[in-house]
């Protein structure tokens, strides 16, 4: 555990400092000067560095590829597998609670 924390570690250190460089020289936002984070937010998980965050990007666009390229194309006029049927129901379910 101490190896995958020492890792992150190191990314953020090297992520952390780009992706405020770049914000500064690109949009003018100075997130890492004095004043540049909110002391509301100070603390919170993924909120100060962007580090979690793209790391959780990069991770779905992996899945979402490996997805488009193993998947199996479905025969025209074919219908889904009750499972799919099933998941998409709860997930649908899901997000009208969340919206609601």
């Amino acid at each position: 555990m101490e190896a995958l924390a020492g890792a992150y570690a190191r990314a953020d250190a090297a992520v952390k400092p780009a992706v405020f460089a770049g914000l500064k020289a690109t949009l003018g936002l100075d997130l890492a000067g004095p004043g540049g984070l909110s002391p509301i937010t100070a603390g919170l998980p993924g909120l100060e560095s962007p580090t979690p965050l793209l790391c959780w990007m990069a991770t779905y666009l992996v899945v979402i590829s490996l997805g488009l390229a193993f998947r199996t194309p479905k025969r025209k006029g074919a219908e889904d597998p009750a499972w799919v049927r099933g998941v998409t129901l709860v997930h649908n379910v899901l997000l009208i609670a969340l919206s609601s």
